[in-house]
């Protein structure tokens, strides 16, 4: 394998890591943009109304955004094109 050491891992053990630009989500139900990181690795954020904030990383979760390549149970991988009202 042209010196790559070759794992598996399991799925379920596995998260997306964080990029700036990311949609993100914070316990209580805030969403906003990541636009950068503090010392600790914690998030800088901008909401929809312009503010900003210094969100826990451990509370926070990276949400689906249009573009994202996604796998579904049974195998199929597509990339999100919209979301439905629900």
């Amino acid at each position: 394998m042209g010196g790559w050491a070759c794992k598996v891992w399991f799925a379920s053990k596995c998260t997306k890591t964080f990029s700036i630009g990311d949609r993100v989500g914070y316990n209580g139900g805030d969403v906003a943009e990541l636009i950068g990181f503090d010392a600790d690795g914690d998030f800088i954020v901008r909401r929809a109304d312009g503010s900003e904030a210094a969100w826990y990383r451990c509370n926070s979760t990276r949400l689906l955004s249009i573009g994202d390549r996604v796998h579904y149970c049974g195998g199929d991988v597509a990339t999100v094109e919209g979301f439905d009202d629900e």
